[in-house]
Parts: structure tokens; sequence; C-alpha cells
């Protein structure tokens, strides 16, 4: 039995039909798909129709796809329905219009053969063309379906340049049912040879006639007017609706240096031809890399590796069922050999499923396909296991609508299996043994017989084959020839079948017989390469060269697989807690609570979880209660839980031999899994450093155990958590932790060398934020620059006010609004030594008691610009925290310029919704003034729109995003546009006012990142001290280096790794002006973009920008999911 699926789907146009139909006009091959034209194709190969009808109307759609994505190229319409048996040659061609529109690289071409079905276009055949093309808009091509030029357009320009001359070919029109409306011949100048941009209109010349279907004008001469403009050199003709401005086609006719027309040949794939006469054509030889010339290369028989999937009631059948389904496969891989063909099946894998036993086969067909229920892996398990075909058996019963049924591959598509797909059967064990091997047939592309429905298989002779009375092979149905015997043979022209009367017959037909064709074994011959690479080669984890199921110690171990704990690692095969882990990659073999390394220091055993409860020095507290509190399990005199004595002074930063201090002013606790403290120290020094961690929490306790201490690799990195320095992680050096504390907590950094510290939160999901930045202090306040209303509760505002002195004090909060207005209300509270205190908008607006806060603010109108006052020394971190656990820092500002200019580093263009522009811009003067935003595209060109500006009042503040700046936008009194650039931004914002401004990136849901800062640059040096490896692709560091000089630089980056080993170096140049993007990836392995690669790294990196020009540097990490964040700052 016989289930048909397709793997053809295109996306973009509703044109084809999303299955290919079962149809009896086809393609004849060899074909061609070639450039004509500039504004057209050529189609050449034969049709012909197999059917017992006249066909429908017929065409041709050609599409080119690339990384999934399909684009149509164009088609055409044959002209004549065809006859029953009615075929046009394979030197048949036919020219149509080329459709360009929104190419650039590489594509496979396919053609689809259509026929109109009952009143819609029916996909009835397809092929595939080699090898990929490249394509683009170049320098023609058609917008309109139906129309092209019959030539190349030409221009002939006088002396003085003031007149040209086109030569205008002839206009087609292709479409059978369409008439072309008058057109007009247009002529424009363009800065380049990219069509679809600005450009400026030169002339239009009204041809003044319509185009019926299939109708074609005459070619003609047309002379006007003509004149040049600097800078603009290219010349190109189209052709457009007089009435409607309709585009039809254009094509380049002058260019600075002579253009080169499209010019490409793609041919359709052959399967079968068999250059070297050795059996295997020269398709199969190139995909086995052997010499299709050769014919003493060639490739070895094929290994069909299958996977088998059983329900409980096939084991109850047989005592033994491996060697029954081992039979099964022996009798398939008999019919192989006696019909010569070169593949063998092999088991690699054996699992029992839970499915119902009593549901028809095609029910189980569909759920094995749509991964239903227990087959909800299914393709990943098929893909672990390496196999190519997957079968289920389940006993049979009484209802069974037939023994098995496995869905046909690529039917129609001459041995083509680049997109096979869903190789599934089902079958029932206890049916006859060829069962197996007929749906194996099925998937691999073969249909049953020519008296049946499914008579047709990947080429049309495909199938079975049988006589009457006297026998059918393997695919064939019994019932259609007298219920003769079934064979163990595939059909096949080239062997001889003995009967059911003993007489003698072939075993198949050949092919070239267009009625009767039946050769199985070279249809399996011809896909079997395709079908053993469905799947990549089973595990032999060992390399012994037995794959996993056939071999009994998959690791080489010496430990068979049935009493190893770990079949798979050379390394393991005990797991004495049973908790997953290989003692010897178990920190704690017994799972006591104790590490092994603890155990055996002080005398335990690592194998005894009863040790952890015993109190071995008689102080009364047990072994793990001593390890867990940090004291000496051996040692009676030795103190317990420190952190609780009153009488115990907490170490000062003060009283450490370092001399370095840096701070970090926030840091989650260790309970805090969703938003994960995540600490980053460089060492730029050529020794190694010692540090000491020294911290204080919310209510200004300091931790009373000795401070937390580790060493630096010279030029090296280390990263730990908040749950590392709370519990310690002896695995990362730190043996020492900090005392519980309240709320999070802030770190003095005492280090031996200067140093640099970053303090990050780390999502559940690896997403960074950088804590780094606290907000500027003016005139001895801290100003908050952004924080959102009460009333947005999707981007909550979060304020964290830190004490870093030892003394106690009041703290008040005032705000501005958007409009200028000052809050009606204050915010007072008291901070006590060291303390630091959180509150939200909410709090701030409408006041909270419980949180110590006197007064509010009241209502304001759109964002707050906040005052946060005290004769306290105070840090203060302006927070957005979102309801799914994102956290971000809008603490940090953009640079001011000597010239009192502000300059913006980082802006995207207003095409990229998905990470839109956001920029903030404060008025601090009690006066109205106009503010000025120009630019520069990342190719160091000006805005071509001009500036925008507008008027602040005083104490106001205004939002834009970068649609309002590139198209304007004077609802938000914005005069002037910047228009379109390349690539992002370079943002310049000038004004006589004193201003701040803010550069963040908003996501659609409204989550906004902070793109104001850049790296610190000192002597010409940019650092970035933190960088992702190539390795981490779900968060992609990438630089973006702008060079803020008129002139053009040469830029170098070299870098240090985690364990402080210095990279390769990588050189290039940066024009005066622009910006450039540059990957992790790029950075590592190389890229045309510069000369020299990193090379590899252990862990981050940290790297040095140098230039003889003045850059500005930005480390960015993006995500799949969309987010982008900037890691450019370090803490104080």
């Amino acid at each position: 039995m016989i289930r048909l699926y397709y793997s053809f789907s295109i996306l973009l146009f509703c044109m084809l039909a999303s299955q290919k139909a079962q149809g009896e006009v086809e393609f004849i091959c060899p074909c061609v798909y070639k450039s004509g034209s500039p504004t057209s194709a050529i189609m050449q190969g034969g049709i012909r129709n197999l059917g017992p009808e006249v066909t429908g109307d017929i065409r041709v759609l050609v599409i080119a796809q690339k990384q999934g994505s399909d684009y149509f190229l164009g088609e055409a319409y044959f002209p004549n329905r065809l006859g029953v048996g009615e075929m046009l040659p394979t030197d048949y061609s036919i020219q149509f219009p080329f459709w360009e529109y929104n190419l650039e690289g590489d594509y496979e071409i396919r053609g689809y053969l259509q026929e109109t079905v009952d009143g819609s276009w029916v996909t009835q055949d397809e092929m595939r063309f080699v090898p990929e093309v490249f394509l683009d808009e170049a320098t023609g091509g058609s917008g309109y379906v139906g129309l092209y030029l019959d030539g190349i357009a030409t221009a002939t320009f006088s002396s003085g340049m003031d007149e040209v001359t086109i030569n205008l070919p002839a206009i087609k029109n292709t479409s059978p049912t369409d008439t072309v409306p008058p057109l007009s011949v247009h002529l424009g100048l363009f800065a380049t040879q990219e069509y679809w941009a600005g450009y400026y209109r030169l002339w239009e010349y009204p041809l003044e006639y319509s185009l019926e279907p299939y109708e074609e004008s005459e070619a003609v001469s047309i002379t006007m007017p003509f004149g040049t403009i600097t800078d603009y050199e290219y010349v190109h003709l189209s052709l457009k609706g007089t009435d409607d401005a309709q585009h039809y086609l254009w094509q380049n006719v002058s260019a600075p240096i002579p253009v080169q027309h499209r010019d490409f040949q793609v041919n359709s794939i052959d399967t079968l031809k068999d250059t070297d006469s050795d059996g295997v054509s020269d398709f199969n030889e190139s995909l086995m890399q052997t010499n299709p010339g050769d014919a003493a290369s060639r490739p070895d028989s094929s290994i069909l590796d299958v996977m088998v999937l059983y329900t409980p009631g096939v084991k109850d059948l047989y005592a033994d069922l491996e060697a029954r389904i081992i039979h099964v496969l022996e009798y398939g891989n008999s019919a192989l050999e006696d019909s010569g063909v070169d593949a063998v099946f092999r088991l690699v894998h054996l699992e029992e499923v839970q499915f119902s036993e009593l549901v028809q086969d095609d029910i189980v067909l569909d759920a094995m396909i749509e991964q239903e229920g227990v087959f909800s892996d299914l393709y990943a398990l098929r893909s672990s296991v390496g196999a190519d075909l997957v079968i289920l058996y389940r006993p049979l019963f009484d209802e069974a609508d037939s023994c098995g049924i496995g869905n046909l591959t690529r039917l129609g598509f001459e041995g083509d299996f680049k997109d096979a797909w869903k190789p599934f059967s089902t079958a029932y064990i206890d049916c006859h043994s060829s069962v197996t091997s007929h749906e194996f047939g099925h998937n691999m592309g073969l249909a049953h017989d020519k008296l049946e429905v499914s008579d047709r298989g990947t080429f049309f002779w495909s199938r079975g084959h049988g006589i009457d009375g006297e026998f059918v092979t393997i695919m064939s149905y019994a019932d259609g020839f007298s219920w003769a015997p079934t064979l163990r043979k595939f059909s096949t022209p080239n062997m001889l079948c003995v009967g059911n009367s003993g007489a003698s017959y072939d075993c198949g037909t050949d092919r070239m017989d267009l009625e009767s064709g039946a050769d199985a074994a070279l249809s399996l011959n011809t896909v079997r390469f395709q079908v053993a690479n469905w799947a990549s080669d089973p595990p032999d984890s060992d390399s012994d060269g037995l794959i996993n199921f056939e071999d009994l110690d998959d690791d080489n171990d010496g430990v068979l697989d049935d009493e190893d704990a770990f079949p798979l690692d050379l390394n393991e095969s005990l797991d004495t807690d049973l908790d997953g882990i290989g003692n010897n990659a178990d920190a704690d073999d017994d799972n006591d609570g104790m590490p092994d390394v603890f155990e055996l220091n002080y005398g335990f055993n690592p194998l005894d979880e009863n040790d952890a409860n015993i109190d071995g020095d008689g102080d009364g507290e047990t072994n793990l209660f001593e390890f867990n509190n940090g004291t000496d399990p051996s040692d009676s005199a030795s103190v317990s839980n420190v952190c609780l004595k009153p009488d115990r002074v907490a170490p000062l930063p003060t009283d450490s031999s370092l001399q370095h201090e840096q701070s970090v002013y926030f840091v989650n606790p260790g309970s805090n899994l969703n938003q994960q403290t995540f600490l980053r120290f460089v060492n730029n020094n050529a020794t190694q450093t010692d540090i000491e961690l020294y911290a204080i929490d919310d209510r200004g306790n300091r931790s009373k155990r000795d401070p937390i201490t580790f060493t630096l690799p010279a030029q090296g990195a280390k990263q730990i958590n908040s749950q590392d320095i709370e519990t310690g992680n002896m695995s990362k050096g730190i043996d020492n932790r900090l005392c519980d504390g309240q709320g999070k907590w802030q770190l003095a950094v005492r280090s031996s060398n200067p140093i640099k510290v970053m303090g990050l939160i780390r999502t559940t999901d690896g997403f960074l934020t950088s804590l780094n930045d606290v907000v500027p202090e003016e005139d001895g306040s801290n100003i908050i620059y952004f924080a959102n209303p009460a009333s947005n509760t999707n981007q909550q505002t979060f304020i964290r006010v830190v004490n870093t002195t030892e003394n106690s004090g009041t703290v008040t909060i005032t705000g501005i609004d958007d409009i200028g207005i000052t809050s009606a209300g204050s915010v007072s509270f008291t901070l006590d030594a060291n303390q630091a205190k959180q509150m939200t908008a909410q709090d701030l607006e409408k006041g909270n008691l419980g949180k110590g806060l006197i007064g509010s603010l009241g209502d304001g109108t759109g964002k707050w610009r906040l005052t946060v006052a005290s004769s306290l020394d105070l840090k203060v971190m302006s927070l957005i925290r979102t309801q799914d656990g994102f956290l971000t820092n809008l603490s940090g500002m953009v640079g001011t310029a000597l010239n009192g200019s502000h300059e913006i580093h980082f802006a995207n263009p207003a095409s990229q919704i998905d990470r839109q522009t956001f920029l903030r811009i404060i008025n601090k003067d009690n006066a109205v003034g106009t503010v000025t935003i120009s630019a520069i595209d990342d190719n160091g060109n000006i805005a071509p729109g001009g500036d925008v500006m507008f008027t602040l009042r005083p104490f106001a503040s205004k939002q834009m995003v970068s649609g309002d700046l590139e198209n304007g936008n004077l609802n938000k009194g914005l005069s002037g546009l910047l228009g379109s650039g390349n690539g992002r931004w370079q943002l310049t914002v000038s004004s006589s006012l004193d201003l701040e401004v803010m550069s963040l990136v908003r996501t659609p849901d409204g989550f906004l990142t902070n793109l104001s800062r850049t790296v610190p640059v000192a002597s010409g040096l940019s650092d970035v001290f933190i960088f992702n490896p190539a390795s981490n692709t779900n968060q992609r560091s990438s630089l973006r280096i702008v060079n803020t000089s008129s002139q053009q630089g040469s830029v170098m980056v070299t870098g240090f790794d985690d364990g402080g080993s210095e990279s390769g170096e990588v050189n290039f140049n940066i024009m005066g002006s622009s910006a450039i993007s540059i990957s992790s990836e790029e950075l590592e392995k190389g890229s045309e973009k510069f000369v020299g690669a990193l090379g590899d790294g252990a862990g981050k990196w940290r790297l040095q920008i140098t230039s003889d020009t003045t850059l500005q540097v930005q480390s960015l990490l993006d995500t799949p999911a969309g987010f982008l964040t900037n890691l450019s700052r370090v803490s104080e």
C-alpha cells in the first residue's frame, strides 16, 4: 500500500500548487535555462503528454531558491495544448521575461511544469538545475511577468552630450491573456548601477500604442534631449505605463565603465547519464566523489540503515524478536542482490513504543509523519541513531486494511532526492517477509505496477512487473495478475524470472517502453546513494569500526555495556550515588553534601554518605555542618559560623595590603536565579594580580568573613557569579564565602595591580545587561535623566540609591516631567551608613511609607527627570524592569564633545523596526532653544535630506525614533528629515542649550537597552573588556567601530583570551566618517573586510583597538530573540 507525501512548498507565490499532482504531462530533458536579453531568459527542453486526453493550458514557472526562500524569475506559456501522445522535442525553446526584483547572491534554479485542471493551475512536473548561479539585479530586468525587450537597448550621445538616441528593440508581450496599455520610454540618471534607488528623471517619450496578447512591437530609434549631472553617471532606460506609471521593465544603456549584461546557463539534473559505463551514473559519482570518466573509479555498495520501532504485541509473537526482524531485512537484502541492486539493509536501532495495535496503518503513518504522541521526537531519534529508513511493526489484526503502508518519495522527480523527506513506513510483523521490502521500495521512489492507480514512481518506470498467472515482483499487486506468486525480486529487464508454469520471462520491461516500462532495480541503483545519505552514519563511539548497535562495548573501556553505568563514556563506568554523573566527574560521589576533595583532605570516605552526620572532632557539630560553615571538622577549637558572632569585627577594605580599589554597586543575591549577577575581572597587566572582595548588604552590614580571594593570571580574566561568592566554588579557586546578607550587595574590589571590573546581570537564557554605569553627578546631586511614569508597568522604572559613606543622612528626590513642569511634591528618606534602598516609579509618584518614603511626586506628563540630593556621597542607578524578568540600565548618557555637541555613534535606520532607535533629549536650561540633529551614515555620507530641527521649552524633554528623523514628524514638532542612508547613523545633537542626550534601542514589546556609551579610550587605545567567542552563537558579540575623523585611518585589533594568551592581529583601513561592524566569527576566522584573524582562544576576549585616527568603539551583544545590549563600560 502507498501514501503520497511531498516536500514541495513555495511560500511567496500562490501560483504554485501546495502539492504536486500525479499528472501525465512531463518534461523531456536534457533541459537548459539561460539568460536571453538583459530583460529575458530562455528555457530549452521538451514536454510530452502521456495521458489519455488532451492537456489543459501549459506553462513553466521558474523559481530561484536561496536559504529556504523562493524568488520568482518568470513564467512562460506554451502556445498550444498537447494532444494524446503529442510532444515537443528537447531542442524546443521559449523566451520570456526575466523578473529581477530583489535578487542578490547564489541561487538554485527550479522549473515547474503546470497545467490547468478544472480552471486552476496544477503543478505536474518539476526539475532542478545545476550548478547554482549568481544572480542580481545586474543591468536590467522585467517588472511585469509578460513583457521583455527582444534584444539590447542602446544609447548614442551627441558630441555635446545634449541629445541621446535610443535604439529600442522590439517589445514582446508573452502573456496569453493580458493586453499591455500604452507605454512610455523613461530615461534616468543614477548614482550607481542599482535601478531600485533614487535617481534624476531626464525625459519621457510616449510610444502611443498597446500590445495585445502575444503581440510584439517594431524596433524603433528615439532621439530626446539629454543632460549630465555630477556623480550620476549611470543611464537606465525603463518602460512604464503612460497613464498609470506601472513599471514594466528596465535596462542600463550607459555606464562609466561598460557593463556586463547577465550571462548564465544552468542544466537540468540527469541522474542516469553514465559516461564511463561502470553502472553508476555521473550524478552519483559526483555525489560519492569518484571519477565519472573512469570505470575503475566506482563507489562501493550502499548501506541503507534501518530504525525499527515495535509495539508490545510484537514482542509477544516472537521469543527472539531481533531474529525475526533480521530475517525480514535479510529477505530484502536477498531481493536486492538477486535483482542486481548493490545495496543492503542494516538494522541500527530497535525500540519498543506504546501505540495502538487496533487502528488502521494510515493513521499510524500520519502520526509518525506529524510526530504525534509517542512519535513526538521521531525525527530527532532517527537523526541520532543514523537511520535512513524508519518502520514501525505491529501485530496483524482481523480488521486490518492491508499488510503495510509507506510514503512514496519524490514522485516524478527523475531520481532527484535532494528534498526527500519522511522515509517512514509501518507493517504488520506477521505478514509476508516481502512487505517490509515493498514499503521500503515506496520510500525509495518505487510505485506498484502499470495496472494500479499508483503506477508511476520517481521515474515513470520505477515500478513492479508481472506476467498474468506466472509471477509478480515485490512492488506489484498479485490480484492484478490472477494472483500469481510474488518472487523475491525487484523488476529488471536484465534478468529472467521463472514463472508458475516453469517458463522464463524478463523480470521487467525496458525503461524506453513508454507504456509498460518497469525497471525498479535501475531506479534503486540510481537513488541508493542518496538514500544512504539521508542520515549521517550511525554512531561508533569508540571508532572501532563497529556501530554502537552491533558493539558490545561501545566506549571500549573494557566494561561491557550491560554492566557499564556509562556505556558511551570511556572515562566512566561507575555512579555510586546514581545521580547521573560518573564517579570520575562527580565532585561528590556519595552525594552527602561534602565534596570528595574535602572528604579526602580530612580522611573521610568519599563513597560513604554516612560520614556526613558524624562529629569527628567532638565539638557538637557534624562534618557536614562544619563544611557548610567553613570550619575545620578535625579541630574541636575551630570556630563555627563567625557571621553570627556579635563580637566579630568585619574586615575592611582599608585593612588590605592591596592598594587598588574599584566598586560594584549592584550585585543580586544568589537566590535570584532569574537575574543572576555575573562579575568579570580583567587583569590588563603583564603580571598576575591578587584580588580581594569585600561585601556590604542593603542594610549596610559588612560580611564578617575574611575577604574572598583569588588570583588573575597575567593578561587573563575570570568570571564568577553571586552564587560563587555566597557559597564558594572550589573549581573557580574560591574557597571562602560571604555571610548571609539582606537584599543586594555592594562590592569593594581590592587588587595588587589596577584591573577592570564589570558587573552584569544574566537572565536564564544567557542575556547579559551591563550594571556598570551610575547616573551623572552634577553640583553635588545625582541626576536621573530617564524614569518612566508609574502608569508604565510593563517597563517599570526601578531606582537604586547607595550610600557609600559611614554616615547616615537624608535623601530628597524631586522631578521635572517631559514638558518642563516641576513635580508637585518631593520624596525624602533616610539612609544609614553604607545602606542602599530600591524604589519604583509607583513608590515615587504615589508614596510608600512601608519603604520609609515620605511624600510623593504626584503625576507628571511623559517621563521624569529626577534629582537625588543629599549631603551623603551617593551612587544612583536608573533601571528598567520588565514583567518577564529582564533588567536594563539607563544610567549612562551620551558623551559631550569639546564643542558642546553630543555625538551618538549608534542609531539604527528606520527600516529596522525590531530594534528601533529611540532618542531622549533633555533641556537642562530654563530657556527656550533650538536643537539641531545632523547625521552621517555608515558609508560616511551626510544625510541626503539635511538636518532635523525642533524647539525645546525650558527644562523640557523630547523623545523620537529613527523613523521620525528619516521621514520627518510634524506632530512631534520636528522640522526637516534626514532621508535614507546606508547602514546605521552617526548623529550629532547640537544646540545653544545645555542638553543631555540618550541613545536607546527599543524592541517591539517596548524593552529598552542603552546604546549611549562607548568603550574607554586612553592614548588612542580603545579597550573592549568583554567580547564573546564565535562559538557562543546564542549571545553573539560584535564590534561597532566609528571613524570620527574625516580622514581615512588604519586600524589594528588584538586580543587576550581569559587565560592571558595573546591573539593574532586584524588590520584594516576605515574611511573617514564611516563605520564598520565586525562579528566575533569574522574576528576569529578572518573576513574579506580585513587582513588577519584573532584565531581561537580560551573563554572570552579582551580586545585592544588602535588607530592613527580617532575612533569610537562599542562592544555589542545580540541574541536570536532580537535583544541587543551594550557591554562597552566597566565599573568605577
